[in-house]
């Protein structure tokens, strides 16, 4: 299974100046965490150099989409990271393995039609931003399979399966 997995404002707002616009809240990395261990992650570069970012992440395995190649680090550099993941996923089948694609946006867009499922944590309210994706056309073609809400109400926990019967393979 692929999926992708990232949380977001009312507004698609995605981060802020490198790094997440709001406050750490404990269910949403709990989430993220038991949601995404003992499988592979795929991030972009800008995401891995968040500072908040654990290096690595404990439990997953890390691929980085970069064009330049990062000391101690799996990365990504054909240029082509649909591909790529799809290499990722092909080798790694038979292993039980889940790919979790976490960031940026234009990684998220980019390989949506790869994505079986997406984990989105909607965040209520709007925060200053300067990373958006269009939620509205992300979900095209997702339904909603689970929504949860955290115990604060200040975020919704939500899983959409990708039902889109024109998606490439």
């Amino acid at each position: 299974m692929i999926a992708s997995f990232f949380s977001t404002d009312q507004r698609g707002g995605l981060g802020n100046k490198g790094t997440l616009p709001w406050p750490h809240h404990p269910e949403d990395m709990k989430w993220f965490r038991d949601t995404t261990m003992d499988h592979i992650v795929v991030m972009g570069r800008r995401t891995w150099e968040d500072p908040k970012m654990p290096k690595p992440l404990p439990g997953r395995r890390v691929y980085v989409v970069t064009s330049t190649p990062i000391p101690g680090v799996m990365c990504l550099t054909s240029g082509n990271p649909v591909e790529d993941i799809k290499s990722i996923r092909d080798n790694w089948a038979n292993r039980n393995s889940n790919i979790f694609i976490i960031g940026g946006s234009q990684l998220i867009t980019d390989t949506k039609d790869l994505c079986d499922y997406a984990y989105i944590a909607h965040r209520k309210g709007a925060y200053y931003t300067d990373v958006r994706l269009d939620l509205n056309r992300y979900l095209l073609g997702m339904r909603i399979t689970s929504s949860a809400p955290s115990q604060d109400k200040t975020i919704n926990f939500c899983t959409y399966k990708n039902v889109d019967i024109f998606r490439p393979l």
